[in-house]
């Protein structure tokens, strides 16, 4: 069995090879690469059976020569394929163990795919949390199934833009300035955390990647709703979206209509949206989103420990200087607040 950390070549042939249930758009080494150019990728090896995991690389603080391996924003984790049985899989994890021991990575930290579902690629020892519900439309039986399975607010708001003549803009050039713009408006109002404010690097990397396609409704002023979808040989994803302060609802619900028609029409199994902004089951974007489609797959966030004695004396070190025990799979990264802000504080990541 053999284990190495591979070319971005090597790691996209790895992918090609999976069966297209277990392809998807998240895992390649282009949408890593949006991110941070510290990314990576190890592939275990024996006869016909592979175990695949990517991720980013990054540094601990105030440590030198150690990192961990975390998923990007997005969804990630383990694939595996070819014949691998509980018994193969525990030896390709030690054996991925020893590579990225070798690499300096202390452990991994995997937001796993809601979809393919890959918890059932994880080591034995791995720990896994229950973070949230999700939202995915299912394409299995068309768009127009789709549609009649979603909640009629939703479909309401569909009709009536049908009879306004609303009409969304597919992949225009113009658009994607326009959408860097008022993305970048949406979350300065919404007071969004730094990971997803986005800058003019990643939008860039974003317009030039294959499978990012752009979708606008405009006014007679400007850009009125825009988002930005991914598509995958199996699934659609919907990444970015942000619309007018005064726009309502209705443009970005119509929107989401016309991109599930158009993931439909390209093959896709499912339109994947995402979850709310918080864990929370009220949370205002989810409430918006299950109007969409009844079917509501969990997100899970995992964890798997490459260096044991490492991850250990830094828990240990934290818990030291926090005065508690670390409650995130990363304890290392909690951020260590005074005594009086510790109620409700919590975290996974």
């Amino acid at each position: 069995m053999q284990a190495a950390w591979v070319t971005d070549p090597d790691w996209a042939a790895a992918l090609a090879a999976l069966p297209p249930e277990l392809a998807d758009i998240y895992f390649t080494p282009g949408y890593h690469r949006l991110h941070r150019e510290d990314a990576g990728c190890v592939v275990v090896s024996d006869g016909n059976a592979r175990l695949i995991v990517p991720g980013l690389l990054h540094p601990i603080p105030e440590q030198t020569g150690i990192a961990d391996l975390q998923t990007c924003n997005g969804y990630g984790g383990p694939l595996v394929a070819g014949a691998a049985d509980a018994a193969w899989l525990a030896r390709a994890w030690d054996a991925w163990r020893g590579a990225a021991a070798a690499r300096g990575v202390v452990a991994a930290f995997f937001r796993l795919h809601p979809l393919i579902d890959n918890r059932r690629f994880l080591p034995a020892d791995a720990t896994i949390v229950d973070d949230r519900e999700m939202v995915t439309i299912d394409l299995s039986a068309g768009a127009e199934a789709a549609f009649a399975a979603a909640d009629s607010r939703f479909r309401n708001k569909v009709r009536r833009s049908e009879r306004d003549g609303m009409a969304v803009r597919w992949d225009a050039p113009d658009d994607w300035p326009a959408f860097e713009a008022l993305y970048a408006d949406a979350m300065e109002r919404l007071g969004a955390v730094e990971a997803l404010r986005f800058g003019p690097t990643y939008f860039r990397a974003l317009r030039a990647l294959p499978g990012a396609r752009i979708g606008t409704i405009h006014d007679d002023a400007s850009l009125l709703v825009g988002a930005v979808f991914l598509e995958g040989p199996c699934y659609w994803h919907y990444h970015l979206g942000a619309r007018r302060p005064a726009a309502e609802n209705q443009a970005m619900s119509f929107l989401f209509h016309r991109a599930t028609q158009a993931a439909g029409a390209a093959g896709a199994r499912a339109l994947h949206l995402g979850g709310g902004a918080t864990p929370a089951p009220d949370d205002t974007l989810l409430r918006f989103k299950r109007l969409f489609s009844p079917m509501r797959p969990r997100f899970h966030v995992a964890r798997v420990i490459a260096d044991s004695d490492r991850f250990a004396d830094l828990v240990s070190r934290w818990e030291a200087t926090a005065g508690r025990p670390a409650r995130w799979l990363l304890g290392y990264r909690e951020p260590i607040v005074p005594a009086v802000e510790r109620h409700g504080a919590s975290g996974t990541s």
